[in-house]
């Protein structure tokens, strides 16, 4: 039996290092940083309740912090920005913007006490990602349900932005 732990703890030590380095397609020819600037939209409106628009503002702050954090390490200039009109543009530059259009952060009370799906959580998102020139190199809408927590769903979908942005960088 400790041969097998002793096994795995060295597996662990040999992979997982592996895993937290930049991304080498976050550096461009000459070695520097691609720049991406980021905007997430809430998308609130009027029709929406109290509770509901300041959930959506509480998902797009987690959002913005967790894409900053996920970009940064992974090798980007991240920067946020508030309007699609403070993009610099340029060469190496990229601009994501994320527009929340669907969230329900279900019920944490239903998830731990019912299981089985109840009050599970769900959030769909457009994004747009544009180069330094402007042009736009993806538009795609994505979505994320869940029985986990409302963070999950918002964190696979900036992992899967972020993804996708490694696939365009360059183009």
């Amino acid at each position: 039996m400790k041969k097998i732990a002793l096994l795995g703890l060295l597996v662990a030590a040999l992979i997982l290092p592996g895993c937290n380095h930049a991304s080498k397609a976050a550096r461009r020819a000459d070695g520097s940083k691609y720049r991406v600037q980021f905007i997430v939209n809430a998308n609130t409106n009027n029709s929406m309740s109290e509770t509901q628009v300041r959930a959506q503002k509480q998902l797009q702050g987690w959002m913005e912090n967790d894409l900053l954090r996920l970009l940064t390490r992974a090798g980007y200039q991240a920067e946020p920005i508030n309007k699609v009109s403070q993009f610099s543009g340029g060469g190496g530059n990229y601009l994501i913007n994320i527009k929340i259009v669907n969230y329900n952060p279900g019920s944490k009370a239903a998830r731990m006490l019912v299981g089985f799906g109840a009050g599970s959580t769900s959030l769909d998102i457009n994004y747009k990602i544009l180069n330094g020139h402007k042009k736009q190199l993806v538009d795609k809408d994505d979505g994320v349900g869940s029985s986990r927590d409302w963070t999950y769903c918002a964190r696979v979908l900036n992992e899967r932005i972020i993804a996708t942005l490694g696939m365009n960088v360059g183009k």
